[in-house]
């Protein structure tokens, strides 16, 4: 009992530094200042912060400034000077320069593509305690991908809003399809790609699990199975959620999204096609996966 109420503490000791640090981005944000917030040392807090987030204190204050910068960027209401002096930069070059080494790109290159790219959301906890990742706080950013074309097996399922939903069942089914068609192959895709359709029906869905049209992994493909098609998935903006952890816990991680960060976002879930990119190392028991849902600003 102990031990649940320590971790407690730790926890609503981090959301109170995380509250603090995004009411504060114009202010100076001192690790001395947080450590004596949190009463932990320096050091204390480095790695209670880093156990929990992932990244040290300058790290998460650097990304979050950024990220909102990138957005006044985008807005266009004020000038580079402007943005780099509300955001804690001492000058215009000094804030191209960071913003360039974290978006691979200039602020004006970046206003000139006029996309969302690269833009990580705050921290938040989950108000139920639905625990997605084990650490309590999650991370959504905010991506725009031009269309591709993705070859794969389709499968009609019913989904998570569904009252008798069956992908549990069947979209392992069609991934141990997919996998025993890509050992035949020449060469191992970099990723794999769950994708759900959800244009027509909040039920009934079609799930497709495949690879990027590749011009030679993707006729390979296509000649292995009957079953094999192609899909275009158009040009889109999404919020991103990475998830590492057992495969049963990503339905909670994307009911999470849907029902808690979405309505607080300012954006709006669009029907479309929801994306899942499964990395490499990804097998049976733990898989490493970003679910894309698709959006639009209010």
């Amino acid at each position: 009992m102990s031990a649940d109420i320590d971790n407690d503490k730790t926890f609503n000791r981090i959301d109170t530094i995380l509250a603090y640090i995004h009411q504060n981005m114009d202010s100076p944000l001192s690790v001395e200042l947080l450590a004596e917030m949190s009463c932990w040392s320096r050091w204390q807090l480095q790695r209670v912060f880093l156990n929990h987030t992932g990244m040290n204190v300058a790290q998460y204050v650097r990304e979050q400034r950024l990220s909102m910068a990138a957005l006044e960027v985008l807005n266009k209401k004020y000038r580079m000077l402007d943005i780099a002096y509300l955001y804690g930069f001492t000058s215009e070059i000094a804030f191209s320069r960071s913003f360039k080494q974290y978006f691979k790109m200039s602020p004006r290159e970046y206003q000139k593509q006029g996309k969302k790219v690269g833009i990580r959301k705050p921290f938040l906890k989950s108000k139920s305690q639905t625990e997605i990742q084990g650490s309590g706080f999650y991370q959504v950013r905010l991506e725009y991908r031009e269309s591709f074309t993705l070859t794969g097996l389709p499968t009609r399922l019913q989904g998570l809003l569904s009252d008798v939903p069956d992908f549990l069942d069947k979209v392992p089914q069609v991934w141990q399809e997919l996998d025993d068609y890509l050992t035949q192959m020449s060469s191992t895709p970099k990723s794999k790609y769950g994708v759900i359709d959800t244009r027509n029906d909040t039920e009934s869905l079609i799930y497709w699990a495949g690879i990027i049209e590749d011009e030679h992994l993707s006729p390979e493909l296509m000649l292995l199975s009957k079953s094999v098609s192609r899909v275009i998935i158009p040009s889109q903006e999404y919020a991103v959620l990475p998830y590492i952890g057992p495969s049963s816990g990503l339905a909670k991680s994307v009911e999470w999204l849907i029902s808690e960060w979405l309505p607080l976002s300012g954006h709006q879930g669009i029907e479309g096609f929801d994306l899942e990119i499964y990395q490499q190392n990804t097998n049976e028991e733990i898989i490493d996966v970003e679910y894309w849902l698709p959006i639009r600003n209010l």
